[in-house]
């Protein structure tokens, strides 16, 4: 213990990350030290129960050496299936014990029954089958001598119980990448729990209390939004960058799996319902004050799943509901903070309506278990917006009247809810995963290479009798006559292309992502932005302002869902000509096109398990240490950053060359977390993390932050708390 005092003693607030590995590091080796004194290897103690009592597992050491005989390899192809279809083990144990040498099958059979209680080192010493006594020769009597003895078959070698090693406490496991889309078909009545009726329910979550410190959060938020969120020139900290403290348990989480009764053993029907506390927060007169400690449940999951077992080697699979999406989701970082989650820093993802269907195919018969999963999903159409990034809010005009109160709503609800579904088509996802055994150490989780894709469009209707916010009025009579007469529509297409690894060994595991796409917004990521409006080689039309002001040179169209103008491109007419005499053709009178706004980003993360490093008891109080490093990034393509701004074009696509567009070119993070797991119920984490955002180069120093003008945002910041599962 005077190592590990000396070791935090040297620790400094300014070497966050080599001091947490560091003191993890030194509390697991000595611990380690400890509890396996006076063995070798990964060999037990009497002092490691979780509890605290003496473990009652005996040292490998002194087990006999002697192997099993091997037992006939289709009886336990037989048994290891029945167990498979009742649910006693896993498919990733089944797999490990096809995969393994024939003396070793059965000894690894044992410990899967061992680790899941259905045996004990007594049930092994009771059922141990001694040799049955020979009986006595019957004399041979004299008046009859005794035929001769019939040729009997030789008995078939079967594994005397007594002469297996009792299974050992399983090996401290090596990290578990996040995955929230399952990747192996489930098998009928493999979900243990309630039953209600016919269904069996398994219910599970977590609450997390958690307290967080930024160095700087301007928008008052308990997550690291970028930049924190000041969207406006000029946007100012006061004194200080706007340090604060937050404590919350909003991260909480509540689910339930279920699975129906199969109605054939090749068909299984599960379904999932997961919910947290992250939604709004209640304004009522008796929870005005106390609104911020008041989160509203919110919806996250709601899918059934139907698994066809085509073959052995082949499964088909149906999900439909809400779920995770395809793009982005299949790689994510294991972050303390949930909330946010790395979201416009480098990791992408997002939960959406779907229906998606799949291919789970085995490849060969390596011992690496080559799995290939494609996957296509018809996903709800939508775009991305922000309620409270505004037109009106941000461009610093009057709003209609009849639109002001209500201005950020009906942009939530016109650009977010209309334009996907308005493109009158759903928004297609493809992906096509590789899984394979990278390490084949005990209790570490396969592999993953996958490619994920998606593509949709969004549309803004904009009727003849529109008036935008300028007042400027719709210009009938110019294009009377024309397809423009009755109004128009205006699109843009969103795509994204994402490759990811996830990399378990017993050592390490890398995750690494990348993507590269436009109009990112719903699947946050693209620092927020969405669309931009190109006015470039257009010129103006002649407009009439409603109000009697100076009109703009193209017509803003705000049409029935885009209602107060958003921040991103608006729908507009202009003239794809210069017209000498002032007035444009009306056959010169063209919508501009939009396009949505260009963003790469990516991240990585390094997961360590220290515990494992320093063969830790598995069942002792130093098992469950373990380290991450992540770091990520989400940027714009500059081009676009400028023209959402309005810095190219000289109109914008928020179309006044006021800067309405957001202002940040890039985000970045990188950061450490240390998980201490006390067992397997609790686990307390600390999380100290850099985060940063760069304002567009033609902005300057967009920010003045602790009355300092600057182009880069920063933030310092630390949360810690524990999670307690169920």
């Amino acid at each position: 213990m005077r190592k590990l005092i000396r070791i935090v003693s040297k620790l400094k607030s300014k070497v966050w990350l080599s001091g947490l590995i560091v003191l993890a590091t030194a509390i697991v080796r000595i611990n380690a030290q400890i509890n396996n004194a006076g063995s070798s290897g990964i060999a037990l103690s009497a002092i490691g129960g979780e509890d605290g009592t003496s473990a009652a597992v005996p040292n490998p050491i002194s087990a006999p050496t002697t192997r099993p005989s091997a037992i006939s390899t289709v009886n336990l192809a037989a048994l290891v299936e029945a167990l498979l279809r009742r649910g006693l083990l896993a498919p990733s144990e089944i797999d490990a014990i096809r995969v393994a040498a024939p003396d070793a099958e059965v000894q690894l059979l044992v410990q899967a029954l061992s680790r899941k209680g259905f045996l004990n080192s007594a049930d092994l010493s009771a059922t141990s089958a001694a040799t049955p006594p020979v009986p006595a020769a019957t004399p041979a009597s004299s008046a009859a001598p005794a035929p001769p003895p019939k040729p009997q078959a030789a008995p078939v070698p079967q594994p005397e119980l007594a002469e297996l090693k009792p299974p050992s406490a399983s090996v401290i496991p090596a990290i578990v990448p996040v995955r929230v889309l399952a990747f192996d078909a489930p098998h009928p009545g493999g979900l243990t729990g309630l039953k209600v009726g016919p269904v069996t329910f398994t219910p599970y979550g977590f609450i997390k209390a958690t307290g967080e410190q930024d160095t700087s959060s301007p928008n008052g938020d308990d997550f690291p939004i970028p930049a924190g969120l000041m969207l406006l020139p000029g946007s100012n900290t006061g004194p200080s960058a706007d340090p604060e403290f937050h404590m919350k348990s909003r991260q909480s989480r509540i689910g339930v799996n279920l699975e129906w009764p199969s109605i054939s053993k090749r068909v299984v029907l599960t379904g999932r319902f997961e919910a947290d506390f992250e939604g709004n927060f209640n304004e009522s007169d008796n929870a005005d004050v106390t609104s911020i400690r008041n989160p509203n449940l919110r919806l996250r999951l709601a899918y059934v799943r139907l698994d066809f077992l085509a073959t052995e080697k082949t499964s088909l699979f149906f999900v439909g509901g809400q779920d995770w999406t395809l793009f982005g989701s299949k790689a994510l970082p294991n972050l303390l903070d949930t909330t946010w989650n790395a979201a416009d820093y480098g990791a992408s993802y997002n939960r959406s309506p779907q229906f998606r269907f799949g291919v789970i195919q085995k490849l060969g018969l390596s011992s690496r278990n080559f799995k290939l999963s494609p996957e296509f999903a018809l996903m709800m159409p939508s775009s991305g917006q922000v309620e409270k990034l505004t037109f009106c809010t941000l461009a610093g005009v009057d709003c209609p009247p009849a639109v002001s109160p209500s201005a950020g709503f009906l942009s939530q609800v016109g650009e977010a809810e209309r334009q996907g579904a308005d493109s009158d088509r759903p928004e297609l996802a493809a992906g096509l995963t590789l899984e394979f055994q990278l390490d084949a150490a005990p209790a570490v989780a396969p592999a993953q290479i996958f490619w994920t894709a998606f593509d949709g469009r969004r549309s803004s209707i904009v009727p003849n009798t529109s008036e935008d916010l300028i007042g400027d009025e719709y210009p009938a009579a110019l294009v009377a006559g024309t397809a423009l007469g009755k109004g128009f529509t205006a699109s843009s297409t969103m795509y994204g292309n994402q490759i990811a690894a996830q990399l378990p060994t017993r050592w390490f595991t890398l995750v690494l992502s990348g993507y590269r796409g436009a109009d990112l917004r719903q699947v946050l990521a693209g620092q927020l932005t969405t669309n931009y409006t190109d006015t470039t080689h257009l010129f103006p039309i002649p407009l009439v302002n409603a109000n009697g002001g100076s009109p703009a040179p193209f017509f803003l169209g705000t049409g029935v869902d885009n209602v107060a103008g958003t921040l991103s491109g608006f729908s507009l007419l202009g003239c794809n000509m210069n017209p000498v005499t002032g007035t444009c053709p009306s056959s010169d009178v063209v919508v501009a096109p939009e396009h949505g706004v260009r963003a790469y980003g990516g991240f990585v993360e390094v997961g360590l398990p220290l515990s494992r490093w320093y063969n830790a008891n598995p069942k002792g109080y130093n098992a469950g240490w373990q380290f991450y490093l992540h770091a990520g990034k989400d940027q714009l393509v500059h081009r676009d950053a400028a023209m959402q701004l309005g810095l190219l074009d000289g109109a914008g696509p928020n179309q006044l060359g006021q800067g309405l567009g957001i202002p940040m070119i890039d985000s970045a993070f990188v950061g450490a977390t240390l998980y201490y797991r006390i067992n397997q119920w609790c686990t307390f984490g600390i999380e100290p993390t850099h985060y940063s955002s760069r304002a567009v180069p033609e902005l300057a120093k967009f920010w003045t932050i602790a009355a300092i003008p600057s182009r880069i945002w920063q933030d310092q910041r630390v949360e810690f708390g524990p999670v307690f599962t169920f």
